[in-house]
């Protein structure tokens, strides 16, 4: 492992396209917009828009438990939760339609790229059989 050094398989990222639709990017955009709105109308003084926030925060909480489908139809849910903020954040504070306007773009990155994040997972992770492993005199464990 350490004689592989720079040019190895972890060390080898140079071509690579960072994947902004993968569920860490997304998932991180989705909770930070809808906690920063949330705490910002809080201390704005704006109860309904601190309300919807928290919703779709709880929302996208939530879409961290879920697959496939289900992902889909929270991701829709939550969407529509973010719409209903940026409507009630235009008529307390108007700037806190920047999160929802956040939260609604995860929420499109959830539904339309969701359902494949567990697919994606699996794909990259190499097998290995540990039995064979040990038989071949090979440790599997390092």
């Amino acid at each position: 492992m350490l004689a592989q050094g720079a040019g190895g398989a972890h060390g080898d990222r140079e071509g690579r396209i960072v994947d902004l639709t993968g569920r860490l990017p997304v998932t991180t955009l989705a909770l930070l917009a809808s906690l920063c709105t949330g705490i910002a109308g809080n201390a704005l003084g704006a109860p309904a828009s601190t309300g919807v926030a928290w919703a779709v925060l709880a929302g996208f909480g939530l879409s961290m438990m879920v697959h496939g489908r289900a992902l889909q139809v929270l991701g829709g849910l939550t969407g529509a939760l973010a719409v209903l903020g940026g409507v009630v954040a235009s008529g307390e504070r108007p700037w806190l339609i920047a999160g929802f306007a956040a939260a609604l773009v995860a929420a499109a990155g959830i539904i339309w790229r969701g359902p494949t994040w567990r697919r994606r997972s699996r794909e990259g992770q190499q097998r290995v059989d540990m039995w064979r492993s040990l038989d071949e005199g090979q440790d599997p464990t390092l």
